[in-house]
C-alpha cells in the first residue's frame, strides 16, 4: 500500500516531532570536552524537552580511555539530563524513530576519550545493535566499529595484546596471557619493535630449529627466537619497554 497524506494537523505534527532533536553539540571543532548546547531541543518517548542553558555532559564514575555515548536520560515527567555512557544503545526504536535503551534516549554521536581531556568526536552515520559506521566532521568515512564482523556465516573478533618487557638478547622466549578460549582462536600474528622504535618487524622472520616459533596453547600466547638469528641482537634488548604487539583473530 503506497503512502498516505496526514489531513489532520494534529497527528501531522505528532509524526513529525517523533525522533526530532536539534543537530550539533559544543566544541566539536577541537578535542575539548563537548558539551549539549544552549536551546538544544530533543523528544523522547512522546514529550518535547529544551535545555535553556549549555549542560556539561555528566561523566558519573567512567575513567580511563573507552569510547563514549550520550544519553539523554527522562529524570521526571518534566526534566531530563544527558550523560556519558560507556555503553552503546541496545537498538534503534522504530515505533519512537531513535535510538534507545528503554526509555533513555541516545543522540547519534560517539567520542573516544582517552581518559583526560581529549574527546575525539564521529557521527553515526548508521547502528544496528552495537555496530557503527563512523564519520567524522568533514563526513568522510572513518571506520566501522563492530562487536563482530561476519565471514562467511562465522563471526570474527580481533584482540591486540602488548607483549610487554622482552630483552630479546637475554631471553630466548615469552609466553603472553591471551585469555581466550583456544578452540575459538583462528589466526595470529606478532609485531616486534626495535629499541628505537624505528623499525617494525614481522615475527618470526626466519625458521628456528624448535618445532614451533609462535604457538598458543590453552592460556598463553608462546614466542621463541633461535640463538644468532635476526632478533638476538642488541637492537632489541631494551628492557622497561613494549616489545611490541600480538594480534589475534578469534571466533565469537
Amino acid at each position: 500500500m503506497a503512502g498516505a497524506r496526514i489531513s489532520d494537523s494534529l497527528t501531522e505534527y505528532n509524526n513529525i516531532k517523533k525522533g526530532f532533536f536539534t543537530e550539533g553539540l559544543t566544541n566539536w571543532a577541537t578535542t575539548a570536552r563537548p558539551a549539549i548546547p544552549a536551546g538544544f531541543t530533543i523528544e523522547i518517548g512522546g514529550s518535547v524537552y529544551q535545555f535553556a542553558s549549555e549542560d556539561v555532559i555528566d561523566l558519573g564514575a567512567l575513567s580511563g580511555a573507552r569510547w563514549l555515548y550520550v544519553v539523554i536520560t527522562v529524570d521526571s515527567a518534566d526534566a531530563v539530563s544527558a550523560e556519558f555512557s560507556a555503553t552503546p544503545p541496545t537498538s534503534f526504536n522504530t515505533a519512537l524513530n531513535g535510538w534507545y535503551t528503554g526509555a533513555d534516549r541516545y543522540l547519534p554521536y560517539v567520542f573516544y576519550w582517552d581518559g583526560a581531556a581529549s574527546y575525539l568526536k564521529y557521527k553515526i552515520l548508521n547502528i544496528e545493535g552495537t555496530a557503527f559506521v563512523l564519520v567524522d566532521g568533514d563526513g568522510r568515512f572513518v571506520s566501522l566499529k563492530a562487536s563482530s564482523i561476519e565471514t562467511d556465516g562465522t563471526a570474527l573478533r580481533t584482540k591486540v595484546i602488548e607483549i610487554g618487557d622482552w630483552n630479546m638478547v637475554a631471553t630466548q622466549g615469552l609466553s603472553v596471557a591471551h585469555g581466550l578460549t583456544l578452540a575459538k582462536i583462528r589466526s595470529i600474528s606478532v609485531t616486534i619493535r626495535n629499541d628505537s622504535d624505528n623499525g617494525h618487524y614481522p615475527f618470526p622472520v626466519e625458521t628456528i630449529s624448535f618445532v614451533y616459533s609462535l604457538v598458543a596453547d590453552a592460556t598463553n600466547i608462546g614466542m621463541f627466537r633461535e640463538t644468532g638469528n635476526f632478533f638476538d641482537n642488541v637492537a632489541f634488548n631494551s628492557t622497561s619497554y613494549n616489545r611490541g604487539w600480538i594480534t589475534i583473530v578469534y571466533e565469537a
